[in-house]
C-alpha cells in the first residue's frame, strides 16, 4: 500500500480527477510529493516532482528517501523530509535533487522518536516525537540536537503523542493527539503553546475533540 503525502496541492494534482481548482499548477512552481513505499518490506521511499505544466517525475533524480518519509517542509532551495521509520530529517538540494545530509534524531532518553512533522525557524528545526511525546530542537544548519521539549499528558494516562505543529511567530503550536499505545486508545485532544524564545510550553489547549492531528493559524492570528 503506497501512502502519499504531499507538500501544498501535489496530492490533488496526482489525482486530477478530484483535483479543486486552486491546485492546478501555477506558473513558475513546482511541487514536490513524498512517495512512502511498502515499510513492511523496508522499502525506501520516493521524491515526485511535479512541474508547472502539470507534467510529473516520478523518482526523480533517482533519489532515496529515508524509510516511512512522513512530511516534507521546504525552507528556500531546500526540503527537510521528515523519516518516521529511522528517527531521520533528511535535507534535498531542490535545485540539483541531491541529498545533502541526514540529521539523525532521537527522544530525550536515547530511545526512538518516531518523528512526525517538522518545521524549520530561522535557526532551529522543531519535530515532533510520536512515540517519546516530545519535541526535538536541532539546529537546521547541521542537525546538532538542541534540546527536547516534554509535552503534557493529556489526562494522566494517555501521553501528547503529538503529530502535526506550525509555527506562527516565536509561537509554535502542537497537535496532540492523545493516543496510548497501551490500549490503542486516545485521550482528550490538546494543543500545546510553546514559546521558542525559550522552547518552553507555556499554554495548553483543549481541543473538546479527539485525536487533532494537523493545524494552521488563520490571517488574522487565530
Amino acid at each position: 500500500m503506497k501512502r502519499i503525502l504531499s507538500f501544498l496541492c501535489a496530492f490533488a494534482l496526482l489525482a486530477a480527477a478530484l483535483a479543486a481548482p486552486s491546485c492546478l499548477p501555477e506558473p513558475g512552481i513546482e511541487r514536490f510529493v513524498i512517495n512512502q513505499e511498502n515499510a513492511f518490506s523496508n522499502e525506501q521511499g520516493t521524491l515526485s516532482v511535479i512541474d508547472p505544466a502539470g507534467n510529473v517525475e516520478n523518482e526523480a533524480g533517482g533519489l532515496l528517501l529515508g524509510l516511512i518519509p512522513n512530511r516534507i517542509t521546504i525552507d528556500g532551495t531546500v526540503a527537510y523530509v521528515t523519516n518516521s521509520g529511522d528517527d531521520t530529517i533528511q535535507l534535498i538540494d531542490l535545485d540539483t535533487l541531491e541529498s545533502v545530509a541526514t540529521f539523525e534524531l532521537a527522544a530525550a532518553d536515547g530511545g526512538a522518536c518516531s518523528p512526525w512533522e517538522s518545521v524549520i525557524g530561522e535557526e532551529k528545526g522543531y519535530t515532533t516525537c510520536f512515540l517519546s511525546s516530545e519535541v526535538v530542537v536541532w539546529n537546521k544548519t547541521d542537525g546538532t540536537i538542541l534540546g527536547h521539549i516534554p509535552l503534557p499528558d493529556a489526562d494522566g494516562t494517555h501521553p501528547a503523542s503529538p503529530e502535526g505543529l506550525h509555527l506562527a511567530g516565536d509561537t509554535l503550536y502542537v497537535a496532540n493527539t492523545g493516543f496510548s499505545f497501551a490500549d490503542f486508545s486516545y485521550g482528550p485532544g490538546t494543543i500545546s503553546v510553546i514559546d521558542t524564545t525559550t522552547d518552553h510550553v507555556t499554554a495548553t489547549i483543549a481541543t473538546g475533540q479527539v485525536n487533532p492531528q494537523a493545524l494552521t493559524v488563520g490571517p488574522d492570528g487565530m
